[in-house]
């Protein structure tokens, strides 16, 4: 037996739904589609100026009739069109949204495929364009960072990796030549040793939290702490997911730092950015 996945009621076999359930499925959405097309338009156009929060929340009235599901909709898909770079970020738009955010109560964390950190991404490279500190303080929470009077913490990558550029060698030494078996466990080698092999390469010290602050790198792991100031760094690399840094010293080894974000290539860009704008200040 099977019931019909709108109604509830009995559907005949191999089937899950009623013809006329689904049509008048389809019906609903399209008008709700409608609406919310209506109230993206809106949202779309208040960065300008048109209105303000509480005008636009008395227009989207209307049109979402008591459905509450309208204004959610119409805020993601704004949200969304930014975040996937439909709509060009700007400081309006995000004031817009942290309003819109307060003013219905939505949770922006659901809004869906990770649309809301995209956008705060978007919004802080766009401030950092701009010649500007973002805006998006991207943290909550206490820090476990010492700061300097007036610092000012800009973002921050829970659980990231700390690398370290190491000559790792083998524990072990090689030997050339033959080995004769003089008895059971003894060996004698014929030739000279070899030095033990020794490879260059990231190895993997730490776990903790990446900050970029307005004048350093900061890292606080396990076992180790880190500050890095700005004017310190001679040289960028990025990585696939966060990026490496080397002071100005020809005997000065990279270290580097992963963190799994929402764009790959962000942790660099914003970095640059805020080594662009400290130069600037200083």
């Amino acid at each position: 037996m099977a019931k019909c996945k709108y109604c509830g009621k009995w559907a005949g076999f191999f089937h899950g739904e009623h013809q006329e359930c689904a049509e008048q499925a389809a019906e609903k959405e399209r008008a709700i589609a409608a609406k919310v097309a209506q109230a993206r338009a809106l949202i779309t156009s208040a960065p300008e100026g048109a209105v303000s929060v509480p005008e636009l929340a008395s227009l989207i009235a209307p049109i979402a009739d008591g459905n509450p599901e309208v204004p959610w909709r119409a805020f993601c898909d704004w949200i969304t069109g930014i975040a996937n770079g439909n709509l060009e970020p700007s400081s309006r738009q995000q004031n817009l949204a942290a309003s819109l955010v307060k003013q219905f109560g939505f949770d922006p964390q659901r809004v869906p495929d990770a649309g809301w950190d995209k956008f705060l991404h978007m919004c802080a490279m766009r401030d950092v364009e701009d010649g500007k500190l973002p805006e998006v303080v991207h943290f909550s929470g206490d820090l476990p960072f010492n700061l300097e009077d007036g610092e000012r913490v800009v973002w921050v990558f829970d659980n990231s990796g700390f690398y370290e550029d190491q000559v790792v060698r083998s524990s072990t030494r090689n030997y050339g030549g033959v080995s004769l078996r003089v008895a059971p466990g003894v060996y004698v080698h014929g030739g000279q040793s070899v030095r033990p092999e020794s490879k260059e390469g990231f190895v993997h010290v730490d776990q903790g939290t990446l900050a970029l602050s307005d004048r350093a790198v900061l890292f606080q792991g396990q076992h180790r702490a880190i500050r890095f100031r700005y004017e310190d760094i001679a040289s960028f690399t990025r990585s696939d997911y966060g990026f490496a840094i080397c002071k100005g010293s020809e005997t000065a080894r990279q270290i580097g730092f992963e963190t799994k974000d929402v764009f790959p290539g962000f942790p660099l860009v914003l970095l640059r950015g805020l080594c662009q704008l400290h130069a600037q200040s200083g």
